[in-house]
């Protein structure tokens, strides 16, 4: 019954419709905020994935029978290490950024004070 009279009591005063379009407000700005963040992952994703073909497509055109075939081999499986590592450090960064919405979730209980009582004995385990 209690409850049920602070909704009225909320109804009432006009508060409920304040207090959804608030809601509202902070979720779709939300939601804008994941949909670029989505947006611009697959932007990343995508360049990723063309990037080490146009980079191969260049050392080919540029080694051109200039190159001798050992030479040319070893040049490119460093490059292909070096692309590699390249996209494992950009998959890396986007893991961090993922990872910031939770910190910031989390930041008033990280900032906030232990709830201990010194005066009170330590629990026995």
């Amino acid at each position: 019954m209690l409850a049920h009279q602070r909704n009225d009591t909320r109804q009432i005063a006009g508060a409920e419709t304040r207090a959804f379009a608030l809601w509202a407000e902070r979720f779709g700005e939300q939601k804008r905020r994941a949909f670029q963040a989505n947006w611009a992952g697959n932007q990343l994703l995508v360049l990723l994935a063309v990037f080490p073909m146009v980079v191969s497509l260049f050392v080919f055109a540029a080694a051109n029978d200039v190159v001798a075939v050992p030479l040319f081999l070893a040049f490119y499986a460093a490059l292909t290490l070096l692309l590699s590592a390249n996209t494992q450090l950009v998959i890396a960064y986007l893991n961090l950024l993922a990872a910031v919405p939770a910190y910031e979730r989390l930041r008033p209980i990280l900032q906030a004070l232990p709830e201990v009582d010194d005066s009170r004995p330590i629990p026995a385990i």
